[in-house]
């Protein structure tokens, strides 16, 4: 031990003054000469800051031995009132003056001491709890050495004679015998007897029995209060073994003295205060329990043991989370329990209020350590829980795979880790894991599919005919002329013409379908048809149907080899069908769903097909035979992308929610042997849904919240053979998807909005060249054509979805088609020709000659003007004109003559510029409700305000109402109701006048005691609106004049859409698929169920329907009634979804698409 270990010791000790050892450090480190310890214990005795005898224990701890006995001599103490500290006795000695070092024994004590500590504790009269001194072994000196040593021993030594000391041994009372240091050397083997040192012992032996018979002699005629004080100088000195022994004997001479009671308290403190020193945290428990009990015995206990408690809140309670900390550390589950127990029942203890009252707790100190013991209590429980929750899901698993029931028993094993994940690295659990995976494979079995059917003709459905709304604007690039490029955009596939920009053909195939469409090199395209379970080949250059396949059940994108289409379904079904006629060659089922396509293998004649847990099974491609399966471990939908093969590697991405990890797999005997070589935790956050790509030698990464990584394969490493070689992140707030095309040392990434990176191979780093379109969301994969992009998109502020044609490099567009989105209205007739108007307002002539071709082209073009336009509502104004409006909020304007063959966009001048609710046309003026609140009149020829309109009292806080579409009740006329808003602004209806051309004004009004859930329709002189009143939704009728209630009818569920006043009387429909018809009288009429409740347009009977009621609904079927007793008559489904209201027209109907199409069907007979 060194001299700074020395003074560190002393320093946690705490029996000398720390400035005291500071100064002795100080001069320590000025010393030009080696100081020893024994050098600083001989001045520590000399300046009597510490005792001979605690010197003699400090120097056996440095286990440093003399060489000789002269060695040792000790220079007698100054006197007590020299306190003058002068370290320059430390290194000034003229020779060298140490503590002799001799074996110490540990005097006998009331209460046994079990210390968990691996040292020898070394008690030597008052220091018996003051220092742990390590076990010293018999030590060779080399030389005659006496083996007792040469100088007068402490009494307290003495007394310890008899007790093995002389043998070098001694026994505990908590322990077997214990071997104590001592000197070994060459044996004196002259007789003892006959030299002077016989009559020299027995002198010494004289004087020491006369020296006892004195000090017995003065301790019986000590005073109970010298005895009492000297006990309480040595506890206040932190002598806490010497006032143990004074306690002792002045309570066994005097029991009943005075300070008795006292001295009971500060003798168990000072046994409990000297263990809590050498840190024995489970001795200070026990000796508690077995002490403090008797102090509750006592008179005034209470009192007593006041002080006491103090020292008690610290001790207890900090020796109790260390025990129980130590407790979490034990990972036997038997030994978990019984020490669960021992803490429990050392915690009564703690918590007994007579030791540590609540207001000790108060502590932050205090406190912290409740805290720490409660919850490493409940983490005790927690692994105790763990353990058994394991042995049993254990024994679960294993029984469920000896009965081949590994789906349920992975259930088991995927709740098991997720609740404790460090589980699953268990090697007992990763082998019974394994197993599950051999029994997987021999679950892999050959199936017949007869449900499985080839057809050569599309689904039957109404639709004759569809026409295609299409915009093209830029120029055209004649070098990829008929070079068509097929994609998925809502719901349907669509073939262009790259050249052009022309849409050659569209495919319905729901708005379900996520797959893209594989086209292959010799001009075919395989399209899934999700909504119906299809799979399709089409002509690419025509669209036309080669084959169609019906699966039956959803599938995931499939795979296309020379000969065959490899195809999986949700549920686990492996199918092999021959390219060129559909047929199906060979099916297997797993024992397992999936949900990412199968793999297949670059060399090797297998594909990887990834379970939806657990495994990767290895499928020969040629017979669909399982050959392999692997044990990859990953949780029920975690991965999201097939494998991808790569230099004789299999990469693949595992979500785990925050982040993603890479997983690198190696075959080892011609793509089967798999082994897993790498797995790059957190390669990036968030998930990884878009496939990985292949970018020259490298590998490129794209997560879906926007970071790229590149990666570099080493193929000659075993271990670890991929690494990130740079990343970047860009903004992919607001994508749905990433799609990635490289080619060269470029990279292009669209989601919201596209770029393009250069990323120089000799650098290896991403610089990002161009960035634009951000506010547009992309939508399907980005095809690189010459030397030009080719990309689908949805603009930002606009319904519409365009086909773009860029310059590469740049990203400048060359030419960009428009499609998609609704139209802004019913279709209208004109000059024989039908009048379809997009969502972006431009207008398109249908005649058969459009309907022929498939694809409509603009006639006017309000897009030109602005490319964020967005029209829904259509009103149809005099002379040939309509006006077009937006949603709620909007105040765009579209003002069409068809006679003139003009449009004109403008804008709502306020304070009438934010439309509320569907205008209606009064006269040749247009009826606006607002969001300020007001009902205004429109000149739609400049989109301004005519003259004053009506104006309802507004709430202080500039609260606006709702208003409801309005209705006519004549030629100046009409009704609107207004939503409640509060019990202080409930719902009103009115009815108003436009008689004045110059002004709106209120003619009637109601205020309603239940709110308004409708707007108010006319039937006859009646009005009808349906009210939500506290027994639920009822269809009330009103007078026009004056505005009155005069009845009310109960719904029989929820009101969802109407009312609509017809010729079979007034109709609403309700959310249980029911559609009601009322008398005028709100008696019922009838109600039938209806297919949906989601209108396309409210029903009607018209002439062409002779006589029967129309009902069409959003999702494409088209339902006539019997008007008297609502029943069937007869139904299409056009299979496609459809708004607004149907034009009929020579026998046929036109109806608008969802998408801004125009379907055409014959109309029934």
């Amino acid at each position: 031990m060194t001299p700074r270990q020395l003074l560190e010791k002393l320093e946690n000790l705490g029996i000398i003054d720390p400035k005291v050892l500071g100064k002795i450090r100080a001069e320590i480190e000025k010393s030009d000469k080696e100081v020893k310890p024994k050098s600083v214990l001989a001045f520590l005795v000399k300046k009597k800051h510490i005792t001979e005898q605690q010197a003699k224990i400090l120097l056996a701890s440095t286990k440093e031995l003399p060489k000789k006995e002269d060695d040792f001599e000790f220079v007698e103490p100054e006197p007590a009132g020299d306190k003058d500290f002068d370290t320059g006795d430390l290194t000034g000695l003229g020779k060298e003056e140490v503590v002799d070092e001799v074996d110490a024994t540990v005097p006998e004590v009331n209460v046994a001491v079990d210390y968990d500590a691996t040292m020898t504790l070394v008690d030597a009269g008052d220091l018996a709890e003051e220092f742990a001194v390590p076990t010293v072994n018999p030590i060779e000196i080399g030389a005659v050495v006496p083996t007792e040593v040469g100088f007068p021993q402490e009494p307290a030594f003495d007394a310890l004679a008899d007790d093995g000391y002389g043998s070098g041994a001694y026994q505990t009372q908590s322990g077997p015998q214990q071997t104590l240091a001592s000197f070994k050397g060459k044996k004196d083997r002259s007789d003892q007897w006959s030299t002077k040192w016989l009559y020299v012992g027995s002198a010494i032996l004289g004087i020491l029995l006369i020296f006892v018979t004195v000090l017995w002699f003065v301790n019986i005629g000590q005073k109970p209060e010298d005895m009492f004080e000297a006990a309480m100088s040595s506890f206040n000195k932190q002598s806490y073994g010497d006032a143990q022994k004074k306690f002792d004997n002045y309570l066994d001479q005097h029991a009943s003295h005075r300070d008795a009671p006292k001295a009971r308290v500060k003798r168990i403190h000072a046994i409990i205060r000297g263990t809590y020193g050498l840190k024995n945290y489970t001795e200070v428990i026990k000796q508690s329990k077995t002490l403090l009990p008797e102090l509750r015995e006592q008179e005034d206990a209470n009192s007593q043991m006041e002080e006491l408690r103090d020292d008690l809140a610290v001790m207890l309670p900090t020796s109790l989370a260390s025990i129980s900390k130590r407790a979490t550390k034990i990972t036997d589950l038997e030994k978990m329990k019984e020490e669960l127990v021992r803490v429990k029942d050392f915690f009564t203890l703690v918590e007994d209020p007579v030791y540590i009252p609540n207001s000790r707790r108060k502590s932050p100190s205090v406190n912290d350590n409740y805290l720490k013991i409660a919850n490493n209590i409940a983490t005790i429980e927690g692994q105790i829980e763990k353990e058994e929750q394991y042995e049993l899901d254990l024994d679960r698993i294993e029984m469920l795979n000896e009965g081949k029931k590994t789906e349920e028993a992975f259930a088991v094993y995927q709740k098991l880790t997720r609740n404790y994940g460090d589980l699953a690295s268990r090697s007992r659990i990763r082998e019974l894991m394994l197993k599950i995976s051999e029994t997987e494979k021999a679950l892999v079995k050959h199936v017949e599919l007869p449900e499985v059917k080839v057809a050569e003709v599309p689904r039957s459905g109404a639709v004759e005919q569809t026409v295609v709304l299409s915009v093209t604007s830029g120029k055209p690039v004649p070098a990829l002329k008929d070079e068509v490029v097929a994609f998925l955009a809502e719901g349907s596939v669509y073939g262009i013409d790259a050249g052009q920009g022309i849409v050659k053909w569209r495919r319905f195939v729901g708005y379900e379908t996520t797959n893209q469409p594989e086209v292959t090199t010799d001009e075919k395209v395989f399209v899934s048809d999700q909504r119906n379970n299809d799979l399709l080949q089409l002509d690419l250059q025509s669209g036309e149907l080669i084959w169609r396949v019906e699966i039956q059940e959803p599938f995931l994108a499939p795979s296309v080899t020379d000969k065959a289409v490899i195809l999986n379904t949700e549920s686990g079904k492996l199918l092999q069908l021959d390219r060129a006629t559909g047929e199906l060659m060979h099916s297997i089922q797993l024992p397992q769903p999936v949900n990412v396509s199968a793999m297949l293998a670059d060399r090797d004649p297998y594909l990887y097909q990834v379970g939806s847990y657990q495994n990767l099974y290895v499928i020969s491609s040629q017979t669909l035979d399982c050959v392999e399966v692997f044990s990859l471990g990953h949780y029920e939908g975690s991965i999201s992308t097939p494998p991808q093969t790569w230099t004789g590697h299999i990469l693949l991405v595992v979500n785990l929610g925050g982040q993603s990890d890479l997983y690198v797999l190696k075959p080892r005997d011609k793509g089967m042997a798999l082994e897993l070589v790498q797995v790059i935790p957190g390669i990036v956050s968030g998930t990884v849904s878009t496939p990985m790509k292949r970018f020259g030698r490298w590998m490129l990464m794209t997560s879906d919240t926007g970071e790229l990584r590149i990666l570099e394969l080493y193929p000659e490493e075993e271990k670890n053979p991929v690494n990130v070689l740079t990343q970047d992140v860009f903004d992919a707030k607001g994508s749905e998807r990433v799609f990635v095309t490289t080619e060269g040392s470029n990279l292009w990434v669209a989601g919201k909005g596209i770029m393009r990176y250069r990323v120089p191979r000799n650098l290896a780093q991403f610089d990002r060249i161009v960035n634009v379109d951000s506010g547009d969301t992309f939508l399907a994969p980005v095809s690189k054509l010459d030397d030009y992009l080719f990309h689908i998109k949805k603009r930002n502020q606009s319904g519409m979805v365009s086909a773009s044609l860029v310059d590469a490099m740049e990203l400048k567009t060359v030419w960009r088609t428009d499609f998609g989105g609704g139209l802004a209205g019913s279709p209208i007739l004109y000059n024989d020709d039908v009048i379809a108007v997009n969502n972006q307002g431009d207008t398109f002539p249908i005649n058969d000659t459009v309907v022929n071709s498939g694809v409509a082209l603009p006639s006017l073009r309000a897009s030109k003007i602005r490319s964020d336009l967005q029209f829904e509502t259509l009103v149809e104004l005099p002379d040939n004109k309509f006006a077009c409006f937006g949603a709620e909020g909007r105040k765009d304007m579209l003002l069409v003559d068809l006679v003139k063959s003009k449009s004109r966009v403008l804008s709502l001048v306020k304070p009438a510029d934010q439309i509320a609710s569907p205008p209606i046309a009064l006269g040749s003026d247009v009826i606006v409700p607002t969001l300020t609140g007001q009902v205004a009149r429109i000149n739609p020829n400049s989109g301004a305000m005519q003259g004053t309109p009506f104006q309802p009292a507004l709430r202080p806080n500039g609260s606006t109402p709702r208003w409801f579409e309005p209705a006519r009740l004549d030629e100046n006329q009409l009704v609107i109701a207004r939503g409640q808003v509060d019990k202080d602004m409930p719902s009103v209806i009115y009815t108003l006048t436009g008689s004045n051309p110059r002004s709106i004004k209120k003619t009637g009004e109601l205020v309603c005691e239940s709110p308004v859930k409708s707007n108010v329709v006319l039937s006859g002189s009646q009005l009808f609106g349906v009210l939500e009143t506290p027994d639920g939704d009822k269809l009330t009728s009103f007078t026009s004049q004056p505005l009155a209630n005069v009845k009310d009818a109960a719904l029989d569920s929820d009101f969802v859409s109407g009312p609509w006043a017809t010729e079979a009387g007034i109709l609403v429909a309700t959310s249980n698929g029911k559609l009601h018809c009322y008398q005028m009288d709100l008696s019922l009429k009838w109600s039938a169920e209806v297919p949906d409740v989601k209108f396309a347009c409210g029903p009607e009977i018209t002439a062409n329907t002779n006589g029967r009621l129309m009902l069409c609904f959003q999702n494409g079927n088209v339902v006539w009634l019997d008007p008297e007793t609502g029943k069937l008559v007869s139904q299409i489904d056009l299979g496609q979804p459809i708004n607004h209201r149907p034009l009929l027209k020579g026998g046929k109907m036109y109806f608008g698409g969802l998408d801004g199409t125009i379907h055409i069907v014959d109309q029934p007979k």
